[in-house]
């Protein structure tokens, strides 16, 4: 049970968007699903399917198997925007990637339905920014599980690209799913 887990003062919501596209200029929301959890214990879910006024693009289609058919028939999100910030309102809210893309996409839609929507006085947990914490996604951190040697110097620059050698051949060895050809990978990479 999560309240086992965090302390809660405040109720939390988890947070998931749907969009028409990865570009938050013009990306439009086209599913909210929130659980959220209150300091009682007690789970809420809740989750709108969103007519967003213009096509999905295929690459988001892929991503939540959401197409301008299945949408037809919702309605938009100004018909939601009140019940939503209502249903946020007070919360603490998390998500994975809710800084850079959720959240962002989210204010866009409430202020172009002229819904009062704030996070102040309240938390923002971002789960990627912990997963990104606690397993660091940068050079030093890849060299240490992918390779068997130590390096003496992450700094040195022929160092650097021999270990990336490395990294490479510890990642393949590791993941499966990796193909074994550069033109494979790179298609692989762009999926």
């Amino acid at each position: 049970m999560f309240n086992d887990f965090v302390n809660l003062v405040n109720p939390i919501v988890f947070l998931d968007l749907a969009s028409t596209s990865l570009d938050l200029k013009s990306a439009r929301i086209v599913r909210i699903s929130t659980i959220k959890i209150l300091p009682d214990t007690t789970k809420i879910f809740v989750t709108n399917l969103i007519n967003p006024g213009i096509s999905i693009s295929k690459e988001a289609t892929k991503i939540h198997g959401i197409n301008d058919k299945v949408l037809e028939k919702e309605k938009s999100f100004s018909n939601y925007s009140e019940s939503i910030s209502k249903h946020l309102k007070g919360c603490d809210l998390v998500g994975f990637g809710i800084k850079r893309y959720s959240l962002p996409l989210l204010r866009k839609e409430f202020r172009k339905s002229k819904t009062f929507f704030s996070v102040k006085n309240r938390s923002v947990i971002d789960l990627m920014n912990i997963y990104h914490r606690v397993e660091p996604r940068d050079y030093k951190s890849a060299y240490k599980r992918f390779s068997d040697s130590k390096i003496s110097n992450y700094y040195d620059s022929r160092d650097r690209v021999e270990g990336m050698i490395e990294i490479m051949i510890g990642q393949m060895k590791e993941f499966s799913e990796i193909p074994n050809s550069i033109s494979e990978i790179s298609k692989w990479l762009k999926k």
